[in-house]
């Protein structure tokens, strides 16, 4: 199954980043910061990141284009797109711009923004206001779990409650494995407060098209360092980070993004085809 980190792990080598995405759960909005010189790689960093957002279905996502060198406007096509596709998915995921009223891409977009439904703000807290001002109702269970041995068996019991009120029988066992391996990977490697938010999602619009009723589930913790798949290996097969392993078979798709605080966690499932 797809899995998506918004950022490499801290100490990976590999190239540096344009596009770099940071969760407010709290806002349910996901900022993403996109800088240095438009060109090809940024573009296909941007592009990939800003699908991996979409994946996920925030209430909110804020472009903040403030050092993006872009004199010829030419990455303003990927903004007015995704924006498009934002508001095809249900429920819509509202999205705006930020950058500085006198650049070359501001005063192009402005052009066209009314076509395309994207607003432009001048800076990243009129921005967040206006994006979180009204957000959508939402069918959701949030629970406060300390670090212990309990706490996944919390997990699953409060899994079990949302999936019993929604009608979700289906999708309990592969929601109760999810919660269950993301609440216990966080006590065994965060050791801080979590929190768990179990969230019902009506059908989805952007394709691939999906009919049947979506469970995203997300953990929250105080750590910052994001989750990586491990592979088995025959000197240590019950090394950690294969519990994650679990969760890329059960779940539709499943990422992670830093927060201002540490991480989150996400995995989505839906009823599969019989």
């Amino acid at each position: 199954m797809p899995h998506h980190t918004a950022r490499p792990p801290e100490g990976d080598a590999g190239p540096s980043r344009s596009a770099i995405a940071i969760i407010d759960p709290d806002a349910q909005l996901v900022e993403v910061a996109v800088t240095g010189r438009w060109d090809h790689p940024t573009w296909a960093q941007a592009r990939s990141l800003l699908s991996e957002c979409l994946d996920e279905q925030p209430v909110s996502i804020l472009l903040d284009l403030g050092r993006l060198d872009d004199p010829h406007a030419q990455s303003a096509a990927l903004w007015f797109t995704t924006a498009r596709e934002a508001r095809r998915l249900r429920p819509p995921v509202r999205m705006a711009a930020c950058l500085p009223d006198d650049s070359a891409l501001a005063v192009h977009m402005r052009r066209l923004a009314a076509r395309h439904q994207l607003a432009i703000h001048p800076d990243m807290r009129q921005a967040r206001t206006v994006l979180t001002a009204r957000r959508p109702l939402t069918d959701e269970i949030c629970i406060a779990l300390q670090p212990r041995l309990q706490a996944a068996t919390e997990a699953r019991e409060a899994v079990g409650t949302a999936c019993r009120r929604w009608d979700l029988h289906e999708l309990y066992p592969r929601a109760v494995l999810v919660a269950s391996e993301l609440v216990a990977n966080a006590v065994q490697h965060a050791g801080t407060a979590i929190t768990l938010t179990i969230t019902r999602l009506p059908t989805r619009r952007r394709p691939p098209y999906h009919r049947h009723p979506q469970l995203r589930v997300t953990v929250q913790d105080r750590r910052p360092d994001l989750p990586r798949v491990l592979v088995p290996s025959a000197v240590a097969p019950f090394e950690c980070g294969l519990g994650l392993r679990v969760v890329d078979a059960a779940a539709e798709a499943w990422g992670a993004f830093p927060t201002r605080t540490g991480k989150l966690v996400w995995a989505m499932l839906r009823a599969r085809p019989k």
